[in-house]
Parts: structure tokens; sequence; C-alpha cells
């Protein structure tokens, strides 16, 4: 497999969690019309970052399906569950139940079977 595909995959997942976790700490307040909206987009370094983490996502996963083949690199990025569900938990202090506990030792299973070449 392409070490520089593997980076970039892994980079992109990263920056997918991250995204993730900075959107929904930006939305913990209500928004309440457009022009609220707008205030928040402005003003919310949270949700200015998500932005920011996305599009250069966004970049990343692009440089990866160059790099990668798609059945390799589609599944593999099944990590952005897995790290999103940790991250909410250590650093938004949501809850895991032991049924998503089981899914995400399942996901990274089946991501180290595909590492492996299974």
């Amino acid at each position: 497999m392409n070490l520089i595909g593997v980076a970039a995959l892994i980079t992109a997942v990263g920056l997918e969690v991250c995204g993730q976790l900075c959107m929904k700490r930006a939305m913990r307040d209500p928004i309440r019309g457009f022009r609220s909206a707008l205030h928040r987009l402005r003003t919310s370094p949270w949700l200015q970052v998500g932005i920011a983490a996305f599009i250069t996502e966004a970049v990343f996963w692009t440089w990866t399906l160059y790099l990668l083949p798609l059945n390799i690199a589609f599944p593999m990025g099944s990590l952005c569950f897995a790290g999103v569900a940790l991250g909410a938990a250590c650093f938004l202090h949501e809850p895991i139940s032991r049924g998503r506990w089981l899914g995400i030792a399942m996901i990274l299973v089946g991501v180290g079977l595909l590492g492996a070449g299974w």
C-alpha cells in the first residue's frame, strides 16, 4: 500500500474528526434565524476552525483517492466514525454506550483487516 496515500488518508480522517467536533462545539447554543447564523459564522472560532478543517479535509481526501484504490480508501475512511465518537466522549463529554463501543471495535478490526491485506 502507498505510504503517502495512507498518510493522506490519516490526515483526511483527522481533519474530518476535528471539523465535526468543532462544528458540534460551535452549535451548543441555539441559532435563532439567518442573522444569528451569520453572526455565529463571523464570531465563533469553533465554527471557523470547523469549516476550515472540512475544506482542508476535502483536499486531502481528493489526494487520497488519487493515491489509493477506492475499495481501500473508502472503507478506511470509516475511521471517522470511531474518531468522532471517541472525540465526542473525550472533549464534549458525550456518553458512549456498550453497543457503540462494540461498533467502534468492529470498525477498528475491519480497518485493521483491510490494512493487513485481507
